[in-house]
C-alpha cells in the first residue's frame, strides 16, 4: 500500500483508483500517437502480454462473423520488463474508440478487491484480516517487541565485552604500577587476590552461560541432568581471560591498544543505552532505504 492507502505494485506504470472500501479499478497505459496509431505501454495488473495479445488484439485484427476487424495491424516492442504495443487503425475507428474510451475498447481496465485477506500470523495460524492497516498494526507491534528483545541482547553482549576489556585494562595498568604481583604465586592465590580486588569473573563467559540457561528454560530438551553436571564442573570464578594474557600485553603499544578498545566498547554501550527500540528500528530502516535506492537505480540502468 502507498501512503494514500492504494495497492502498489513495483514498477507498475498504470493507475489505480479506489472505487469503495477495499475495491479498486486498475487501468493500463494507452496514448494516441497520431490519427491512425495508438501505443499501449502498460496492461492491467495480472494480465500477461501473450494472453492479452491472443485474447484482445488478435480478435480485433482478425474480426469475427458478428464483429468486423477494428485494427489494421499491431507491432510488439517489449523488453523483459516493459510492455509496448503499437497499434494502427483507421482514423474513423480510432475516433470512435476515443469516443467510447480507449481503456474500455482495448480492455485495459480490471477490478481488484482486497476483501478477503488471509495470512499466516506469527504463530503460524491462518488469520483473516479486514484491512491492510490491521496487518500492518499487528506486524508493527510484533516487530517492535523483537526490537526490545534485540536491544536487551545487545546491551548484555556489549556490556559483557566492555566489562571484560575494563577488567583487562585495569589489571595491566595495576601490574605496570606495581599494585599487583603475580610472580611465584599459585593459581588459587591469584584467584583469591583478584576476587579481593574486585575483578569480575569472565563477564563474556558469564553472559553467554546466562543466555544458554535462559534458552534451555524456554526450550527444555530433557537434558537437565547433563546441564547440571556441566554447570557444577565449571563452578567458581573464571579469570583465565586475565591470567592467560601474554606478556607483550604489558608493552606500551599493547596497553594503548587495549585502552582504546575499552573506551570504544564503552562508547558503543553508552550510545546503545541512549537509544530506544524505536530508534534501532529507524536506524535499520535508514540503511534499508539507502540500499533500496541503490538497487532501484541499478534496475533502471
Amino acid at each position: 500500500m502507498e501512503d494514500g492507502g492504494l495497492p502498489n505494485y513495483k514498477n507498475y506504470k498504470g493507475v489505480i483508483h479506489e472505487l469503495g472500501h477495499n475495491q479498486y479499478l486498475v487501468s493500463g497505459e494507452v496514448s494516441v500517437l497520431d490519427k491512425n496509431t495508438i501505443e499501449i505501454t502498460e496492461l492491467p495488473v495480472r494480465t500477461w502480454t501473450q494472453a492479452y495479445k491472443e485474447s484482445v488484439l488478435e480478435p480485433m485484427l482478425q474480426g469475427t462473423d458478428k464483429t468486423p476487424a477494428l485494427i489494421n495491424d499491431y507491432k510488439e516492442y517489449h523488453t523483459d520488463t516493459t510492455v509496448k504495443f503499437v497499434v494502427r487503425m483507421s482514423e474513423e475507428k480510432l475516433a470512435q474508440a476515443e469516443a467510447v474510451g480507449l481503456h474500455k475498447v482495448f480492455k485495459l481496465q480490471s477490478s481488484l478487491t482486497c476483501n478477503s485477506m488471509v495470512l499466516f500470523d506469527h504463530m503460524g495460524c491462518l488469520k483473516r484480516y479486514d484491512s491492510v492497516q490491521d496487518i500492518l498494526k499487528e506486524f508493527f507491534e510484533l516487530r517492535l517487541h523483537y526490537y526490545k528483545l534485540r536491544k536487551d541482547w545487545l546491551l548484555g553482549s556489549l556490556g559483557s565485552e566492555a566489562a571484560k576489556l575494563s577488567n583487562q585494562a585495569r589489571f595491566v595498568l595495576e601490574k605496570i604500577e606495581g599494585k599487583i604481583s603475580i610472580e611465584n604465586k599459585s593459581k588459587r592465590e591469584l584467584i583469591r587476590m583478584l576476587v579481593q580486588k574486585g575483578f569480575e569473573s569472565d563477564p563474556v563467559a558469564a553472559w553467554a552461560k546466562a543466555q544458554e540457561k535462559a534458552q534451555e528454560e524456554d526450550y527444555p530438551d530433557g537434558n537437565e541432568s547433563d546441564s547440571t553436571t556441566d554447570s557444577g564442573s565449571s563452578s567458581g570464578p573464571n579469570f583465565n581471560y586475565i591470567l592467560n594474557m601474554p606478556l607483550w600485553c604489558l608493552t606500551k603499544e599493547k596497553v594503548e591498544e587495549l585502552l582504546k578498545q575499552r573506551d570504544q566498547k564503552r562508547s558503543e554501550l553508552h550510545d546503545l543505552q541512549r537509544k530506544s527500540p524505536e530508534d534501532l528500528w529507524k536506524d535499520d530502516l535508514a540503511v534499508f532505504i539507502e540500499k533500496l535506492d541503490v538497487s532501484l537505480v541499478f534496475e533502471t540502468k
